[in-house]
């Protein structure tokens, strides 16, 4: 996250002292302010937990669910909505890429996420219902959370809350492509992300069953 390039997608993981995965937030940065995604019924824990770890940064934790919601498209909608509802930023799943530092535990070929395509628009709650008329207007409809997932499944693309426990690793998740940089210095966990990578198989796997 150090030097993220404002507008540039990414993800991060937020792990126990043994390595199992607490919050898993889609990360993106307007250059003055750094974007969290995070699951709904998550975002105030998530934000209780940043706040007791600020120290020598002057920097401010806030949720703010209550004030923008989060609209979501298999393309950039950008140029489609008003100018009252444009979102201040989009979140582009970089899922299933290996980012710098990252590494993939899955066959890289032919990967079921290759052609996945996931945007997530950032827009003022209280803009939402002008955004989607304005949408519709353009023969676009919304459709309901099984279709999302229905998509993400089909991607092989990991949802940590919903396909795993609370022992997940990421490694089990394949999550070090996108979310882990294995040269970044000293976090929470990093002895039990190394040891397993090192040993170079974790002790579970997600899979898909067709």
């Amino acid at each position: 996250l150090t030097g993220l390039t404002p507008g540039v997608s990414t993800e991060t993981l937020f792990l126990s002292i043994q390595g199992r995965v607490e919050f898993a937030p889609h990360v993106v940065d307007d250059g003055g302010t750094t974007w969290l995604i995070t699951e709904a019924r998550e975002a105030a824990g998530l934000a209780d937990w940043l706040t007791t770890m600020r120290f020598a940064l002057r920097a401010e934790i806030e949720d703010v669910s209550d004030r923008w919601a989060v609209l979501v498209a298999t393309r950039d909608l950008r140029e489609l909505l008003p100018a009252q509802t444009n979102p201040v930023l989009v979140w582009h799943d970089p899922w299933p890429g290996v980012g710098v530092g990252g590494h993939a535990y899955a066959v890289t070929e032919d990967h079921p996420g290759a052609a996945r395509s996931w945007y997530e628009h950032l827009i003022p709650l209280a803009s939402l219902e002008t955004a989607v008329a304005a949408l519709e207007e353009q023969g676009y409809s919304l459709a309901g959370s099984w279709a999302a997932e229905a998509l993400r499944i089909a991607a092989g693309r990991p949802r940590p809350s919903v396909d795993a426990d609370a022992k997940a690793l990421p490694h089990e998740l394949d999550l070090l492509r996108t979310a882990v940089h294995l040269e970044k210095g000293c976090y929470r966990g990093q002895e039990t992300i190394a040891r397993v990578h090192n040993l170079g198989r974790p002790p579970r796997r997600i899979v898909q069953l067709l």
